[in-house]
């Protein structure tokens, strides 16, 4: 369920490939609601082992709502999408389990709060680097100096953990502008 199809697809196309069913692939936002299929997808024949949402913080509290709503217990995975503190409080109330994916999980006042927070800041730092060491700043020579340099350009120790660029990293090509 969710509000960004292309993940969703992915993360059902993975789970497909492991052998795993997906019952339904459904939107959810203020227009869509999963109100609509749920007798259908709750039955016993078809009930979930487990719901993946896939889409931004504010429709997954909707979901959220809706699930206590049908006083449903089946475990939720909520992916990074969902990282805002009012989700992370209403998760509490569900009936089941409840998991939340995130690519960097800080320390902040003695709970464990996933965030983008840090990622962004070291994309900062990192752009900073290259665009200090680039002679000129026009997207190709941006994109030149990265795809020479790859191996010098790392950042330890940042605020998600350590950058460096892969072997197998090429420079996307871009319109010149």
């Amino acid at each position: 369920m969710g509000c960004s199809p292309n993940l969703s697809r992915e993360i059902a196309e993975r789970i497909r490939i492991k052998g795993a069913k997906i019952i339904i692939e459904e939107l959810i936002g203020p227009t869509n609601s999963f109100y609509n299929t749920a007798d259908q997808w709750l039955s016993k024949n078809n009930a979930p082992n487990i719901i993946i949402y896939v889409g931004v913080s504010h429709h997954g509290l909707l979901l959220i709502d809706q699930i206590s709503e049908k006083e449903i217990s089946v475990p939720i995975i909520f992916t990074d999408g969902c990282m805002i503190a009012s989700l992370l409080t209403y998760v509490e109330k569900l009936s089941g389990k409840a998991f939340i994916v995130s690519p960097v999980v800080l320390k902040e006042e003695n709970r464990l709060k996933p965030t983008y927070k840090p990622i962004g800041e070291d994309a900062y730092t990192l752009i900073c680097k290259i665009i200090s060491e680039c002679k000129n700043c026009t997207r190709k020579e941006v994109r030149d100096y990265i795809t020479n340099n790859k191996k010098k350009i790392i950042i330890e120790q940042g605020l998600a953990g350590n950058y460096a660029f892969n072997d197998e990293w090429t420079a996307p090509h871009e319109l010149e502008t």
